[in-house]
Protein backbone atom coordinates (compact mmCIF):
# COMPACT_ATOMS: atom_id res chain seq x y z
CA UNK A 1 0.00 0.00 0.00
CA UNK A 2 2.60 2.43 0.93
CA UNK A 3 4.33 1.47 -2.95
CA UNK A 4 0.95 3.04 -4.05
CA UNK A 5 0.81 5.97 -1.82
CA UNK A 6 3.97 7.14 -3.10
CA UNK A 7 3.71 6.66 -6.61
CA UNK A 8 0.33 8.50 -6.38
CA UNK A 9 2.01 11.37 -4.71
CA UNK A 10 4.95 11.28 -6.99
CA UNK A 11 2.71 11.74 -9.82
CA UNK A 12 -0.83 13.41 -8.91
CA UNK A 13 0.02 16.09 -11.43
CA UNK A 14 0.17 13.38 -14.37
CA UNK A 15 -3.00 11.73 -12.69
CA UNK A 16 -5.21 14.82 -12.67
CA UNK A 17 -4.24 15.91 -15.87
CA UNK A 18 -5.32 12.05 -17.22
CA UNK A 19 -7.81 12.56 -15.17
CA UNK A 20 -9.37 16.12 -16.30
CA UNK A 21 -8.48 15.58 -19.73
CA UNK A 22 -10.43 12.79 -19.81
CA UNK A 23 -13.50 14.40 -17.78
CA UNK A 24 -13.61 17.41 -20.02
CA UNK A 25 -13.52 15.03 -23.28
CA UNK A 26 -16.09 13.12 -22.55
CA UNK A 27 -18.26 16.09 -22.03
CA UNK A 28 -17.43 17.93 -24.85
CA UNK A 29 -18.49 14.41 -26.88
CA UNK A 30 -21.62 13.99 -25.01
CA UNK A 31 -22.62 18.07 -25.60
CA UNK A 32 -21.84 17.20 -29.39
CA UNK A 33 -23.98 14.80 -29.90
CA UNK A 34 -26.74 16.35 -27.88
CA UNK A 35 -26.50 18.58 -30.24
CA UNK A 36 -25.74 16.52 -33.22
CA UNK A 37 -29.42 14.16 -32.65
CA UNK A 38 -31.50 17.95 -31.75
CA UNK A 39 -33.08 17.19 -35.11
CA UNK A 40 -33.64 13.21 -33.64
CA UNK A 41 -35.21 14.34 -30.47
CA UNK A 42 -37.28 17.55 -31.80
CA UNK A 43 -38.83 14.91 -34.03
CA UNK A 44 -39.55 12.55 -31.19
CA UNK A 45 -41.08 15.82 -29.14
CA UNK A 46 -43.21 17.27 -31.97
CA UNK A 47 -44.91 13.77 -32.94
CA UNK A 48 -44.33 13.89 -36.71
CA UNK A 49 -47.97 12.58 -38.33
CA UNK A 50 -47.48 10.64 -41.81
CA UNK A 51 -50.06 10.59 -44.13
CA UNK A 52 -50.81 8.28 -47.25
CA UNK A 53 -51.05 10.03 -50.26
CA UNK A 54 -52.11 6.63 -52.27
CA UNK A 55 -48.89 6.84 -54.34
CA UNK A 56 -48.40 3.72 -56.10
CA UNK A 57 -44.78 3.05 -53.86
CA UNK A 58 -47.05 3.44 -50.88
CA UNK A 59 -44.68 6.17 -49.30
CA UNK A 60 -46.13 7.88 -46.28
CA UNK A 61 -45.05 11.67 -46.36
CA UNK A 62 -45.19 13.39 -43.25
CA UNK A 63 -47.98 16.27 -42.85
CA UNK A 64 -45.50 19.08 -41.96
CA UNK A 65 -41.90 20.02 -42.33
CA UNK A 66 -40.07 18.82 -38.88
CA UNK A 67 -40.06 21.84 -36.68
CA UNK A 68 -38.96 22.84 -33.10
CA UNK A 69 -40.61 24.71 -30.47
CA UNK A 70 -43.61 25.56 -33.19
CA UNK A 71 -41.27 27.14 -35.80
CA UNK A 72 -39.88 25.02 -38.64
CA UNK A 73 -35.92 23.85 -38.20
CA UNK A 74 -33.58 24.60 -40.81
CA UNK A 75 -30.50 22.09 -40.92
CA UNK A 76 -27.65 21.85 -43.10
CA UNK A 77 -27.38 18.90 -45.27
CA UNK A 78 -25.27 16.88 -43.43
CA UNK A 79 -27.34 16.77 -40.34
CA UNK A 80 -30.24 16.12 -43.01
CA UNK A 81 -29.00 13.32 -44.88
CA UNK A 82 -29.22 11.22 -41.75
CA UNK A 83 -32.68 11.46 -41.16
CA UNK A 84 -35.52 9.48 -43.36
CA UNK A 85 -35.31 12.07 -46.24
CA UNK A 86 -37.29 11.64 -49.66
CA UNK A 87 -34.98 10.47 -52.39
CA UNK A 88 -35.67 11.65 -56.34
CA UNK A 89 -37.87 9.00 -57.46
CA UNK A 90 -40.26 9.53 -54.29
CA UNK A 91 -39.93 13.47 -54.87
CA UNK A 92 -40.58 12.79 -58.67
CA UNK A 93 -43.35 10.35 -58.10
CA UNK A 94 -44.99 13.11 -55.76
CA UNK A 95 -44.19 15.67 -58.13
CA UNK A 96 -46.12 13.48 -60.95
CA UNK A 97 -48.57 11.20 -59.10
CA UNK A 98 -50.23 14.23 -57.49
CA UNK A 99 -52.18 17.35 -57.84
CA UNK A 100 -50.71 20.43 -56.95
CA UNK A 101 -52.84 23.01 -56.24
CA UNK A 102 -51.65 26.95 -55.19
CA UNK A 103 -54.64 28.81 -52.72
CA UNK A 104 -54.39 31.48 -50.27
CA UNK A 105 -50.34 31.23 -50.53
CA UNK A 106 -50.23 27.74 -49.88
CA UNK A 107 -49.02 24.63 -52.07
CA UNK A 108 -51.72 21.63 -51.80
CA UNK A 109 -50.39 18.13 -52.84
CA UNK A 110 -53.65 16.37 -53.44
CA UNK A 111 -52.64 12.31 -53.40
CA UNK A 112 -54.63 9.88 -55.56
CA UNK A 113 -56.46 9.12 -53.07
CA UNK A 114 -57.71 12.60 -52.09
CA UNK A 115 -55.75 13.28 -48.93
CA UNK A 116 -53.15 16.02 -49.06
CA UNK A 117 -50.32 17.68 -47.29
CA UNK A 118 -49.72 21.21 -47.38
CA UNK A 119 -46.59 23.09 -48.48
CA UNK A 120 -46.05 26.51 -47.30
CA UNK A 121 -43.05 29.10 -48.49
CA UNK A 122 -39.84 28.18 -46.54
CA UNK A 123 -36.94 29.50 -48.71
CA UNK A 124 -33.66 29.06 -47.08
CA UNK A 125 -30.85 30.32 -44.83
CA UNK A 126 -27.53 31.13 -46.04
CA UNK A 127 -26.02 31.77 -42.43
CA UNK A 128 -26.05 29.97 -39.20
CA UNK A 129 -28.70 31.41 -36.41
CA UNK A 130 -29.59 33.79 -39.17
CA UNK A 131 -33.00 35.64 -39.61
CA UNK A 132 -32.56 36.48 -43.06
CA UNK A 133 -34.90 34.12 -45.03
CA UNK A 134 -33.48 33.79 -49.02
CA UNK A 135 -36.39 33.45 -51.90
CA UNK A 136 -39.04 33.34 -49.61
CA UNK A 137 -41.12 32.92 -53.57
CA UNK A 138 -40.60 29.35 -52.94
CA UNK A 139 -40.53 26.26 -50.72
CA UNK A 140 -37.33 24.12 -50.53
CA UNK A 141 -36.43 21.13 -48.74
CA UNK A 142 -33.74 18.56 -48.93
CA UNK A 143 -33.71 15.09 -50.46
CA UNK A 144 -31.22 13.00 -50.32
CA UNK A 145 -28.64 13.70 -52.69
CA UNK A 146 -28.77 11.37 -56.06
CA UNK A 147 -26.00 12.25 -58.68
CA UNK A 148 -25.67 16.28 -57.96
CA UNK A 149 -29.70 16.82 -57.10
CA UNK A 150 -30.01 17.39 -53.03
CA UNK A 151 -32.80 19.76 -52.88
CA UNK A 152 -36.95 19.47 -53.91
CA UNK A 153 -38.39 22.84 -54.78
CA UNK A 154 -41.84 24.43 -55.67
CA UNK A 155 -42.95 27.53 -56.45
CA UNK A 156 -45.95 29.53 -58.85
CA UNK A 157 -45.33 32.14 -61.65
CA UNK A 158 -48.80 31.46 -63.22
CA UNK A 159 -48.87 27.55 -63.01
CA UNK A 160 -47.42 25.30 -59.68
CA UNK A 161 -43.81 23.76 -60.26
CA UNK A 162 -42.39 21.00 -58.78
CA UNK A 163 -38.53 20.41 -59.41
CA UNK A 164 -34.84 19.48 -58.13
CA UNK A 165 -32.03 21.19 -58.30
CA UNK A 166 -28.48 21.11 -56.39
CA UNK A 167 -27.76 23.43 -53.70
CA UNK A 168 -25.23 24.04 -51.52
CA UNK A 169 -25.15 21.96 -48.70
CA UNK A 170 -24.16 24.19 -46.13
CA UNK A 171 -27.24 26.26 -46.64
CA UNK A 172 -30.02 25.69 -43.84
CA UNK A 173 -33.15 24.19 -45.48
CA UNK A 174 -36.20 22.86 -43.64
CA UNK A 175 -36.76 18.30 -44.11
CA UNK A 176 -39.91 16.74 -44.67
CA UNK A 177 -39.96 13.62 -43.44
CA UNK A 178 -41.22 9.55 -45.27
CA UNK A 179 -41.76 6.60 -44.75
CA UNK A 180 -42.49 3.85 -46.27
CA UNK A 181 -45.25 1.23 -45.85
CA UNK A 182 -48.82 1.32 -44.97
CA UNK A 183 -50.44 3.18 -41.53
Amino acid sequence: MDKAARYAAENKDKILQALITKVYTEGYWDGYNDHKNDVEMSRQDDKIHYVDLGLPSKTLWADKFVESGGLIKYIPYCDAELLSLPTSKQWRELQEECRWVYKDKVFYCVGPNGRYITFNKTGYKELNDCSTTISEEKVYLWIKRINSNNVGWIDFYGKVNVNKAELFTGYKLPIRLVKNGVL
